[in-house]
């Protein structure tokens, strides 16, 4: 797979080789390491009991030509992969939520001049 715009893949059905529905492309992450996942809604209808699971972005093929394939699943292999959840951040500690609540607001700075032509 050579380069791909990430809106040709998000929101896009992907299909296993039989031609079975597994899911739809919802997110896509790049690691510090710039291995990239795809994360798949799964399994629920019309998006209630859905649920996410993250694979690479290597096992979906068929990409550039629009149909987007990941070969050797069934619906429930698929299923059965571990769910996946996007990392929380730690809660700021509560003196730096306290001096940025407290912080005067600042005025926006102004555009910079235009020059005359």
């Amino acid at each position: 797979m050579g380069a791909v715009r990430a809106s040709r893949i998000l929101g896009k059905a992907v299909r296993n080789e039989a031609g079975e529905d597994i899911g739809s492309v919802k997110e896509l992450i790049v690691r510090p390491n710039g291995n990239a996942l795809a994360v798949l809604g799964v399994g629920g209808f019309l998006g209630a009991g859905e649920r996410l699971v993250a694979l690479p972005l290597e096992a979906l093929h068929g990409i550039d030509a629009g149909e987007i394939v990941l070969p050797s699943v069934t619906q429930q292999s698929v299923k059965d992969l571990p769910e996946f959840k996007f990392p929380t951040r730690p809660a700021p500690k509560e003196s730096a939520a306290k001096e940025a609540t407290e912080a005067p607001p600042q005025e926006p700075k102004p555009a910079p001049a235009q020059p005359a032509q």
